[in-house]
């Protein structure tokens, strides 16, 4: 009896293995077969390519790692395997964070933030160039600094989630730059309205609606009468999954919805050769539709986040915006309050702005930034390069 309950289990074990080994050899022969996929849709990104091979990347290493990730962006059933770690983490392990993003009340997805008092340096010298620009410019300069969502809605946080103190670290940095520039301070009216639709579920920015209690703010603050929106002329296109589930995949996702407002208004993308120096690339419209319809819904704001770009609006004045993508969404609102708007995108342009403020006689100049990417943006620096 005994020597047949161990046959048994030697037989299953075989079956076991022969199963596994049968089922690696299809998911193989799946992903060999199968074509590459060049848009991760619900990773919001596009998937790596097959690598070149030849011999510098062989030398330097370089090739196996970007091999590894073409093919593991290209398993089999790879949306399958990462929906089903995601269930078995948030059902089976309980847990509250994926891939650092955290997994809130009412399938509100946040991001991780928590540095802590003594790791500011990077956010402390962004002030610093910030600072020194201001009290240099004989431009009007105002600045606003954007809140994440866990700090206007931190009743949403699972709990004992860690987090910057984001309002408290705002304050100070508010009353740092009060003494050279305009500061706009977005908490107040934020926190009024934090039971709105006005930051994303899925993703880090905010919405159309929270960029226009922001806007209100901003015209008031510029001495701006605010245009009146009626929400009900807005347009809507839904399923969008951004950056938070685009690292968490969690299977409880519910779609954002992408509101704004059709306009006429044209927006120039330049191509930078040099400082205050660049040509035309191509105009498009200020919300690009088409790419509402794509994998990066988002960027139909501004078509993305070029070096310089440049509005003419409807309104008096001239003002140039450096900013983060959280101003992507707001400056459509402003099209009719100035009659040229520029906009610069440190990711893209490696500048100086006091050349460039000249040459296109801008008469104001708006630094719109999230405190998150504040807290990391290696390129602010750039804001103070010399002319060249």
């Amino acid at each position: 009896m005994k020597d047949d309950n161990m046959r048994s289990v030697e037989l299953n074990n075989k079956i076991f293995i022969i199963l596994a080994a049968m089922f690696i050899v299809v998911l193989s022969l799946a992903t060999i077969i199968l074509p590459n996929a060049d848009i991760l849709y619900e990773e919001n990104r596009k998937a790596v390519s097959m690598p070149h091979l030849s011999m510098d990347v062989l030398a330097d290493g370089s090739y196996g790692e970007q091999f590894s990730s073409h093919i593991n962006d290209n398993v089999a059933l790879r949306q399958f395997w990462i929906k089903t770690k995601c269930f078995a983490d948030e059902m089976i392990m309980m847990k509250t964070e994926e891939n650092g993003i955290l997994i809130g009340k009412e399938a509100r997805l946040f991001a991780k933030d928590f540095k802590g008092y003594g790791s500011d340096s990077r956010l402390d010298r962004n002030i610093d160039e910030i600072t020194a620009f201001a009290s240099e410019s004989d431009i009007p300069v105002s600045v606003m600094i954007i809140p994440s969502a866990a700090s206007i809605n931190p009743e949403k946080l699972p709990a004992h989630a860690p987090q910057e103190p984001e309002a408290e670290k705002i304050s100070e940095i508010n009353n740092r730059l009060s003494g050279v520039c305009r500061v706009v301070d977005l908490f107040p009216v934020l926190t009024e309205h934090n039971t709105e639709y006005i930051y994303y579920r899925n993703d880090h920015h905010w919405t159309t609606l929270g960029a226009y209690y922001a806007y209100n703010e901003l015209a008031e603050s510029l001495g701006k009468d605010a245009v009146y929106y009626d929400w009900k002329n807005a347009k809507e296109t839904d399923g969008f999954f951004g950056t938070h589930y685009a690292k968490s995949r969690y299977f409880k996702a519910e779609p954002d919805k992408i509101m704004y407002f059709p306009s006429d208004t044209t927006i120039s993308i330049k191509r930078v050769s040099g400082d205050a120096e660049f040509e035309e690339e191509k105009q498009t419209p200020l919300i690009n539709e088409d790419k509402l319809a794509g994998y990066d819904k988002y960027s139909a704001f501004l078509d993305g986040n070029n070096a310089y770009s440049v509005i003419s609006g409807n309104g008096t004045g001239r003002i140039l915006i450096v900013k983060d993508s959280f101003a992507n969404c707001l400056v459509p609102f402003m099209a009719d309050d100035f009659e040229q708007i520029g906009i610069v995108d440190y990711r893209n342009y490696s500048y100086g702005l006091r050349k460039l403020a000249e040459k296109e006689h801008y008469d104001n100049i708006l630094i719109v930034y999230s405190y998150a990417a504040l807290e990391t943006d290696s390129r602010v620096v750039y804001i103070n390069r010399p002319e060249e």
